[in-house]
């Protein structure tokens, strides 16, 4: 689940959040999650959800739909219905149509990304986003990284955004203004010597517990995201999410409850 903590959470063309094998071994038809804004000493049952979820698979673990309810004060503010028409390619890409519930608030939905696959190769990834127009491109091999090779390849506009790395593993995410200058610079690291830190939790079994991304520049601490789940029966079925930034002294929580629905 690293995927669905991060922005490509929103990258609805891309629904690489779960693991297939997983989905299929313990047959899940349904993973539903309510999430709330805690200060983990309230009760979460008389505390209005901020948000449900719905993660719909066949029983070969594909995602089939992804059902988005948004509340505000115990009133639902937003619907969205996502639906997959095609299993995963080998770059996680599937294609998917978006149905928004009238009366639903029309800007939340922009949060949601969907693009149509414009070109793939051995060297890069292209895609165009279906609202703006403006592309996603991956640049697969370190050899074509450097400035010159992004230019001459893609020849991207300051909003097109470039990653480093495959959908899976991305190793740096941003946009150009020129060909020496970036903008909107994300570094997805995987080591403990650079910008981004990740450290993945796991108990003596294997089983991930968790993780902490954190954000420096140099030595300076500037945020980070833990991440720690309760486990039952091999699976999650509570999510404690802390912020925590050198801006605030205090954290900011959200927990995901999350249930089951199997197959027969």
């Amino acid at each position: 689940m690293q995927q669905y903590f991060s922005d490509h959470e929103y990258n609805m063309s891309f629904p690489i959040w779960f693991n297939d094998r997983v989905l299929k071994q313990k047959k899940i038809k349904e993973i539903r999650l309510n999430g709330f804004p805690s200060s983990l000493d309230i009760d979460l049952i008389d505390n209005s959800p901020k948000h449900k979820k719905v993660y719909s698979f066949n029983e070969q673990g594909d995602l089939v739909s992804v059902h988005f309810e948004q509340f505000y004060e115990n009133m639902k503010v937003g619907s969205y219905l996502f639906e997959y028409s095609t299993a995963k390619d080998e770059n996680g890409f599937s294609k998917v149509e978006k149905s928004i519930v009238p009366n639903s608030d029309q800007k939340s939905s922009e949060h949601y990304f969907i693009y149509e696959k414009e070109k793939c190769g051995d060297k890069f990834l292209m895609y165009r986003d279906e609202f703006s127009g403006d592309y996603l491109f991956y640049m697969l091999n370190e050899q074509n990284w450097g400035a010159l090779s992004i230019d001459s390849v893609f020849n991207p506009t300051i909003e097109d955004k470039i990653i480093l790395g495959t959908p899976s593993i991305p190793y740096k995410s941003y946009r150009v203004e020129n060909i020496v200058k970036e903008l909107n610079i994300v570094n997805f690291k995987y080591d403990k010597s650079e910008e981004f830190v990740q450290e993945i939790k796991y108990d003596e079994n294997g089983i991930c517990l968790g993780f902490i991304d954190s954000t420096f520049s140099g030595n300076k601490f500037l945020k980070s995201e833990l991440n720690f789940f309760e486990i039952e029966g091999g699976l999650p079925v509570k999510i404690i999410n802390e912020s925590k930034s050198n801006k605030s002294a205090s954290s900011y929580f959200h927990i995901e409850i999350i249930e089951y629905i199997f197959f027969k």
